[in-house]
């Protein structure tokens, strides 16, 4: 089977873009992958400069532009949604959820791209939906809101199992309306909130109507009857804790103690998954400064932002897939010294990510023949985990 016939295979078994749209999107990585740049013009310059026989720089610029020119974004949104559910997800229970927003200035237009994303088995963070707000500032519970009902109307597209879904985030995303209606959703939670913030409250066994206490007052309550957390009453409606974490970071003298808010009974839980959030930190500056210049981005309006962060998407689920090692006898032999560092209390760690493996990998490959097997290679395996997800649920009989 051609690689063009694998991919119209493809196209009509469930994704949302057709095989020549498709392959433009895999030309487009390729070329992101191959530059660390997301300027279409920098792009061009180094597919022109590996690729022998490569069409003229006008007509090759053109093509790199194609998808920016489509007016089937949301389809190509849908797509890279579909790819990286039914790559990493093998029909777990849970799904962890990380949100957060990253920024910057293109000219005088103010990108600010709030991202909900997957927090692998392997802790690493990749988005699923998002949301340039077009303005600077944080965003607001119906923007959130908005990103996780498309994030449950999409997983159940696929036809596959609707997990339980747990999400954290920081300071910014509280509001008793959002985390409400996150409960509504029975999705689990665990924010991190200000200290300024006040709950109505059981306090010696009595609900306190309309009465408020700020979290510092709970958090001496805590201490003064040896209690874990307290429930706490969101809008008249959804129970939920709030505890206290001590703060063993760069910054403990300026706030020795982290307050949380969660519906999640076990708070040892909630506190451990919620240090994962700076996973989705990392991923931002991979994005950026360490990975593929986000900021350098030539090209303005939301849908092309949208469209960029498809792209990326697949792109970096490229990277991750290019980085794996086959299994083998020798892969428990211990790595080089000088692929590992150690922490200051003694433990160690590799120096090399996951990412800068993966695009270590993925620059070796060096022409779009090379590229393209391993994109096929991607999307086969996809193709396969679906099959496998879709039976499942129908012995289970949870297509919804």
């Amino acid at each position: 089977m051609t690689k063009l016939h694998f991919i119209k295979l493809v196209a009509n078994r469930g994704l949302y873009l057709s095989e020549k749209e498709i392959e433009r999107i895999a030309i487009l990585a390729f070329g992101i992958s191959q530059s660390k740049s997301v300027n279409i013009s920098k792009v061009n310059d180094r597919i022109l400069e590996i690729e022998s026989g490569c069409k003229s720089k006008e007509s090759q610029y053109k093509c790199l532009l194609k998808p920016f020119q489509t007016g089937n974004y949301e389809n190509l949104i849908k797509t890279s949604f579909q790819l990286i559910v039914l790559y990493f997800y093998g029909g777990e229970s849970s799904v962890r959820l990380v949100m957060d927003r990253t920024n910057w200035d293109l000219g005088s237009e103010k990108i600010n791209i709030l991202t909900v994303g997957l927090l692998t088995k392997e802790d690493i963070f990749i988005p699923l939906v998002w949301k340039d707000l077009g303005y600077k500032g944080n965003s607001d519970s119906q923007i959130r809101i908005d990103l996780i009902d498309r994030i449950l109307v999409w997983w159940s597209d696929l036809s596959i199992s609707v997990p339980t879904f747990e999400i954290c985030g920081d300071r910014e995303f509280i509001g008793e309306y959002w985390l409400t209606e996150l409960s509504r959703r029975d999705i689990n939670y665990v924010i991190r909130l200000r200290s300024d913030l006040s709950f109505e409250t059981w306090l010696n066994g009595e609900y306190k109507v309309e009465k408020r206490y700020n979290v510092r007052i709970l958090h001496r309550y805590l201490n003064m009857t040896h209690q874990s957390s307290i429930e706490v009453v969101l809008h008249n409606e959804a129970i939920a804790r709030v505890f206290v974490v001590k703060n063993e970071g760069n910054d403990e003298k300026k706030e020795p103690y982290i307050y949380f808010i969660t519906n999640i009974e076990d708070v040892k839980k909630a506190a451990l998954f919620y240090r994962k959030r700076w996973k989705i930190e990392v991923f931002f500056k991979y994005l950026k400064s360490q990975g593929f210049d986000l900021e350098d981005f030539n090209m303005s309006g939301q849908h092309k932002t949208d469209i960029l962060m498809s792209v990326l998407s697949i792109v970096f689920l490229m990277v991750i897939d290019t980085q794996e090692k086959p299994k083998s006898e020798n892969q428990n032999i211990e790595q080089p010294a000088e692929n590992n560092a150690v922490y200051k209390n003694g433990k160690s760690y590799t120096r090399k990510s996951t990412f800068r493996k993966g695009i270590s990998a993925i620059l070796e490959i060096r022409s779009f023949d090379n590229f393209m097997p391993k994109f096929i290679a991607v999307l086969e395996k996809i193709m396969s985990n679906w099959l496998f997800l879709k039976n499942i649920c129908i012995m289970k009989n949870c297509v919804q």
